[in-house]
């Protein structure tokens, strides 16, 4: 789509009538939009509402944030409007799920044993994987100092923090 015609629609929005280039904004970006918001959400229904806040924020305040972009700055809209819906729906998962926050516990640990944390038991990756992606950046570590490590960090973890780590994987292997 030729970069005159969104300044046309953004030009529209300012007037006082603006309902009509709301829905050729839609009629034009609701694909994108919706491909982005996919990309974060693929269970249609939590898409379809993740779509509407990312809709809603667009549209509130007049369209506040869509006069935010600068026709002759150095992105094109397309790239632009993907920057806007991309920290949308960090929003909106922010908004149903909260900030995900490390436990008191392991804040305490070492640095190491942090990374393995987040490795283990926030995405779940198998010891053997997490021993491959650390040894890359830790050209020292052994495979006993993970499992030493995973174990200082399971001896911190109350059953309710392992339940809620391990939910969706098991206990690390």
């Amino acid at each position: 789509m030729p970069e005159e015609i969104i300044v046309s629609i953004l030009e529209q929005l300012r007037s006082g009538e603006p309902q009509e280039a709301w829905a050729q904004f839609l009629q034009q970006y609701s694909a994108l939009v919706f491909h982005i918001v996919r990309h974060f959400e693929p269970n249609n229904d939590r898409a379809a509402d993740c779509f509407q806040f990312v809709c809603e924020r667009l549209s509130e305040k007049s369209f506040r944030r869509l006069h935010q972009f600068k026709p002759h700055g150095p992105a094109k809209f397309s790239t632009w409007l993907r920057a806007v819906v991309r920290n949308l729906c960090l929003d909106w998962h922010r908004k149903e799920f909260g900030r995900p926050r490390v436990f008191k516990s392991i804040s305490r640990l070492s640095a190491l044993d942090q990374q393995v944390f987040r490795s283990v038991y926030d995405r779940g990756m198998p010891i053997e994987e997490t021993f491959l992606q650390l040894s890359s950046g830790l050209p020292d570590l052994t495979k006993d100092q993970l499992e030493q490590s995973v174990k200082r960090i399971d001896k911190e973890l109350t059953t309710k923090q392992r339940h809620d780590c391990c939910r969706s994987f098991g206990p690390p292997k």
